[in-house]
C-alpha cells in the first residue's frame, strides 16, 4: 500500500474544528487531519496527522468501492485496525466526478461524526456531497441499514396515514 500526503488550505465555515481519524477501503487506507484558524489571513497549525495503527482490533466490517454505481458488491469483508471499530457505507458526490462513489469499509468515530453533526459544512465547503451511514462494528453490517430503512419505513406510514 503507498502513502500520499495531501494538503490542501481553504476557507471554511467560521466553527472552528481540528479533525483526525481515518478509515479503510479493501485496498487502501485514509488517514486525515485538519486545523483551523478564524482570523483574516491567518496561518493555521500544522495538522497532526495521526498515527497509523496496523494493529488487527477485533472488528470486521464489509468492504467495497464502486466508482460507477450506486451499488457495491459487499462479499468482501476486511479487519478493521486501530481505533477504527465502526463500520460505514458511504456514497459521495463531486464536481471532480460526474457519477456516485459508493463505499464501504472501516472508520473511526470521528471520520463518522464528521457527517453525523454540523462538521459537514466541511464538506460542503470542498464541494463534496455525501451520505454517510456508520453502525458499531460489532453489529452485523446488514441490521446497519436494514433498522434505519425499517424505522423510516414505519414512520412514512404513519405520517400518511
Amino acid at each position: 500500500m503507498k502513502d500520499y500526503d495531501m494538503f490542501e488550505r481553504s476557507c471554511a465555515p467560521e466553527k472552528k474544528y481540528d479533525l483526525s481519524g481515518s478509515f479503510s477501503l479493501p485496498s487502501s487506507k485514509i488517514i486525515f487531519a485538519s486545523s483551523f484558524c478564524s482570523t483574516d489571513n491567518c496561518t493555521p497549525n500544522e495538522p497532526t496527522i495521526p498515527e497509523n495503527a496496523n494493529q488487527p482490533n477485533q472488528v470486521t466490517c464489509p468492504a467495497c468501492l464502486s466508482l460507477d454505481s450506486n451499488l457495491c458488491n459487499t462479499s468482501q469483508s476486511i479487519p478493521c485496525t486501530g481505533s477504527e471499530n465502526m463500520c460505514y457505507l458511504g456514497v459521495a458526490t463531486s464536481p471532480v466526478f460526474s457519477y456516485p462513489v459508493v463505499l464501504r469499509g472501516c472508520a473511526t468515530k470521528s471520520s463518522c461524526d464528521i457527517v453525523s453533526t454540523d462538521q459537514e459544512a466541511i464538506l460542503n465547503t470542498l464541494q463534496i456531497n455525501s451520505n454517510l451511514l456508520c453502525t458499531n462494528g460489532a453489529c452485523h453490517h446488514h441490521y446497519g441499514f436494514l433498522l434505519p430503512a425499517a424505522i423510516a419505513s414505519a414512520l412514512m406510514k404513519f405520517m400518511f396515514v
